[in-house]
């Protein structure tokens, strides 16, 4: 069980490589530092990101601003690698978390971890649990099915989106 989320996925299409990165530079936006103000609101495209020659990074773009600053952080990144053998072209795609909720979370999990040391020396000093001490537990608790809830639910978009856009199958 990965207890972390991500996610290797790999689709078969009939279309050649030319055509899947064809298909992907009318369907990606090209990456931008910021999605704000006026400019989110023109965006058409679903994804953003870089297209190479035989691999592309892409993000989902999230438009709604009030969703911006916890949602879009903990989108996944996806990343591909397109190889073509014979009449078919594979699409080896890996769904992982951004960066910033990577380090979010690893924060998160050393200030935990603290609490927790604080909960044992109380423990062993007082010889009772203070219950306040609990209470992040919960909260990274509902975190991690948070971030877990959002990486599936982005995970399902893609494979939706991959699909219609290459007609392709799931392996």
């Amino acid at each position: 069980m990965n207890y972390f989320p991500k996610e290797n996925i790999s689709f078969v299409t009939s279309l050649t490589d030319k055509q899947i990165i064809d298909r992907l530079h009318e369907n990606v936006n090209p990456k931008t530092a910021t999605r704000t103000g006026y400019w989110a609101e023109r965006n058409t495209k679903m994804y953003e990101g870089e297209i190479g020659r035989n691999n592309f990074e892409i993000m989902r773009i999230i438009n709604n601003k009030s969703l911006y600053n916890a949602r879009y952080t903990y989108t996944p990144s996806i990343s591909g690698i397109i190889i073509p053998f014979g009449n078919q072209t594979k699409l080896n795609i890996e769904i992982k978390l951004d960066t910033m909720a990577f380090i979010s979370v690893c924060v998160l999990c050393v200030m935990t971890i603290g609490i927790l040391l604080a909960v044992s020396m109380s423990y062993f000093l007082l010889h009772e649990i203070r219950m306040i001490f609990l209470l992040p537990l919960g909260g990274l608790s509902l975190m991690y099915v948070f971030i877990l809830y959002v990486f599936n639910s982005e995970c399902n978009k893609l494979k939706t989106f991959i699909e219609s856009m290459f007609g392709s199958s799931n392996n």
